[in-house]
């Protein structure tokens, strides 16, 4: 059987477009959402900073002027004391938050720098000691601003400082573990949809596959979505069209057989009166010729309408039996290869199949030489003869009802022209195919292929 991949069915497909989508949309989503938490961070973050600077500017207002310096310099973790600050952009929102919260005898004036003076340590000072260590912990380099504060008394103090380390994880992407988590159930969800919207595309072809070789196939169960279900009654009004329009055909061809059996009776009768010997001869062969077209006629009816289960065989014992039947009977038969392999199938119709190819090929060749070889779906069943074989552009032609080749099969006769017809149709009921060939050495391959597993009906 010819491999499927997965994007190149309906269910695949469904699932990488879902997929995709979900992991898109989520993705776009997560960031939307994280914007929002940073701008509503930076809010909380920008109204903390506004109360402990306020906080300190109101204690560091009512300090003697003495002390203030020793205040400015070890009195709070997150501010860093400047002579000359460096310039920035005046940050309004903050100094409004500020100035709020402090006695209107303080001003206060906030400046937004560039984030690496925060990190920059006074000359005074040593970048490793613990002071700027535990400036570094109170502040987060988000965002650096310049506070230039003039107390009640006129004295003018500026001070470096940060945002509260709210955000020090903000600015990543997102985490690993949440993205492989919604990954998964996006791959889980858009998989179990993509299953439900496939699995009636599925049992459509499915039942559609199973239609040729077997028309009394169970009936699909209308389920699934509005449109799926028209597809379904639309599919089973079809096969009971087929069914009926079989039914009727195969009736038609049993009755007019049948009927032929009582004058064909009667005419053979008839012929032992006629005196003239070389005259009744001559119509003794054309009797019979007509009542092996009849007889055919009837098998063709029985092989198109026959009903029979399916079971577990031993293929090479019904090959052994064939070829032992034809051995009885004076032909040349031989069984070469044996595969060993059991196949479930309808046996009587594989027996009529098989038995139909072996008489063509003692008929039309000479001899039926068989085997039976494992092949990657199933088992594969020659019968091979030493005939001059069949044009390469006729090799389909012979399955047609009432096709012979006598010019390049026998002279002395080209049979009915059902023989192959009902072979074929036998194989299929059994979920096979029968294929012809010439072998390079000549003579004529007739190959039944059957699957290990045939779908039961």
């Amino acid at each position: 059987m010819r491999k499927i991949r997965l994007f190149n069915t309906m269910a695949g497909r469904i699932f990488l477009i879902l997929l995709v989508g979900i992991v898109v949309a989520a993705t776009l989503g997560a960031k939307v959402a994280d914007q929002k938490r940073i701008a509503d961070l930076r809010h909380l973050q920008n109204l903390s900073a506004a109360e402990r600077i306020a906080s300190f500017l109101r204690k560091f207002d009512g300090t003697p002027p003495a002390e203030r310096i020793a205040m400015a310099r070890s009195g709070a973790e997150y501010l860093r004391l400047v002579r000359d600050p460096p310039p920035g952009l005046k940050e309004s929102d903050l100094t409004r938050m500020i100035a709020s919260r402090l006695p209107g005898d303080i001003g206060i004036t906030v400046t937004d720098i560039p984030i690496p003076l925060c990190m920059r340590p006074d000359k005074e000072q040593d970048e490793d000691n613990h002071i700027t260590r535990a400036w570094r912990a109170t502040v987060s380099p988000t965002d650096c601003w310049v506070m230039s504060a003039q107390l009640s008394d006129g004295a003018q103090w500026h001070f470096i400082t940060g945002p509260p380390p709210f955000l020090v994880n903000s600015r990543r992407l997102m985490d690993p573990t949440f993205l492989l988590v919604m990954g998964l159930a996006a791959a889980v969800l858009t998989w179990i949809v993509a299953r439900m919207v496939a699995k009636p595309i599925r049992a459509l072809a499915d039942a559609a596959a199973q239609l040729g070789p077997d028309l009394d196939a169970p009936q699909l169960s209308d389920q699934g979505p509005a449109d799926v279900r028209i597809a379904i009654r639309a599919f089973n009004a079809m096969q009971r069209r087929l069914h009926q329009h079989l039914h009727e055909q195969t009736h038609m061809i049993s009755a007019i057989t049948h009927d032929l059996q009582t004058p064909m009776t009667r005419l053979r009768l008839r012929l032992d009166e006629v005196s003239d010997e070389h005259l009744r001869a001559r119509l003794l062969a054309d009797w019979r010729a007509m009542r092996e077209m009849v007889d055919e006629g009837l098998e063709l009816a029985r092989s198109t309408g026959a009903r029979e289960e399916f079971v577990q065989l031993d293929v090479d014992s019904l090959i052994e039996s064939i070829v032992e039947d034809a051995q009885d009977m004076g032909h040349k038969a031989s069984f070469d290869r044996a595969a060993g392999l059991d196949i479930r199938c309808r046996p009587q119709m594989l027996r009529r199949c098989v038995q139909n190819l072996v008489d063509n090929a003692i008929k039309y060749g000479g001899s039926a030489h068989l085997s039976t070889i494992a092949s990657a779906d199933g088992l594969l069943i020659e019968i091979r003869d030493q005939g001059p074989g069949i044009p390469e552009n006729r090799l389909e032609d012979v399955f047609e009802p009432m096709v012979r080749l006598e010019e390049s099969r026998s002279r002395e006769t080209g049979g009915t022209g059902l023989g192959l017809t009902i072979a074929r149709i036998l194989a299929r009921r059994n979920g096979g195919e029968v294929r012809l060939h010439n072998a390079p050495e000549g003579g004529l391959v007739a190959t039944i292929a059957l699957e290990r597993s045939a779908r039961k009906s």
